[in-house]
């Protein structure tokens, strides 16, 4: 706790686990019950049900979230308190990551410089740029998530928390995220979690954003279907998603194409600046998520 140099309560929520977590949580937890409380669900909640039910039963003023596989760095959780106690106006606070193998050495940094402060139209028109585990908000604020479905994913509590005031941005890591573990959902990228992450988008009230912007969000999950379908080889992706999406917004087709192109175009510099990043070696680290 010394690390993070302020008051924790820190709940453990373990879903259903197979390899030891329980047993070194539940030694934690007798050794340290001031601060440590352990759960083990008996009937097995998911990941945003298993998150609903930590928030529910959490005592302290502001929340901060961490996957089981990352870890925070020391300083983060004060550094944020301290951003989102001196400002009303600031909903959330978030930070960059670490981008760590799963033996923990550093493969790049989680992405590019951001704004100190945003809005919901610069995460919408930009899509999903932020680290879960990095976030922290006042508890009030998630009462309100205890009555979402339970599948939703965290991009649709990203959007709800930049709806309710500004996002703060710490450029500086807060958070160690391990690419690629056996448990991630980046690895699949299933069609369900595709059409949550779309429905994230679709669930903002037209009225708090333009044209413009929606357009630009749905640019960016066009071209995030098309890098995932190239990646895999599984083009079918893209037969069922591009029309979809583009009858939706069917009134401005010739703006969404062009959008889309254009955010291909920087996809593929990101890739190659990510190429030449690890070719060069020591001189510089690769930046997973360019925005």
């Amino acid at each position: 706790m010394q690390a993070q140099d302020v008051q924790l309560e820190v709940l453990i929520g373990d879903d259903g686990s197979t390899d030891r977590t329980g047993v070194i949580a539940m030694e934690l937890a007798k050794r340290f019950p001031e601060c440590i409380r352990y759960f083990s669900d008996k009937e097995k909640l998911g990941a945003a049900g298993n998150y609903q039910f930590l928030i529910r039963t959490a005592r302290g003023r502001f929340i901060a979230h961490l996957d089981g596989d990352d870890y925070w760095l020391p300083g983060k959780l004060k550094a944020q308190i301290d951003l989102i106690g001196g400002s009303s106006s600031v909903a959330a606070v978030y930070t960059n990551a670490l981008c760590v193998d799963t033996c923990g050495a550093l493969i790049g940094i989680f992405n590019n410089r951001q704004p100190e402060r945003f809005g919901l139209d610069y995460l919408l028109s930009r899509g999903n740029f932020l680290n879960h585990s990095s976030v922290l908000y006042r508890a009030t604020v998630g009462q309100d998530i205890l009555s979402w479905p339970a599948d939703y994913l965290d991009y649709k509590l990203h959007l709800f928390l930049a709806g309710r005031g500004d996002i703060g941005y710490l450029n500086r890591p807060g958070v160690a995220y391990r690419i690629n573990t056996a448990t991630s959902m980046v690895l699949s990228q299933s069609n369900h979690v595709r059409m949550r992450y779309w429905e994230s988008i679709r669930e903002i009230d037209e009225s708090r954003t333009s044209d413009a912007v929606r357009i630009s969000a749905a640019a960016d999950f066009l071209r995030r279907v098309t890098f995932t379908a190239v990646r895999s080889g599984s083009l079918g992706i893209m037969k069922f998603w591009i029309p979809l999406v583009f009858r939706e917004v069917q009134r401005h087709r010739a703006r969404l194409t062009i959008y889309v192109v254009f955010r291909l175009a920087v996809g593929v510099w990101w890739f190659l600046r990510n190429r030449l990043a690890s070719m060069i070696g020591g001189h510089s680290v690769p930046v997973y998520f360019w925005r």
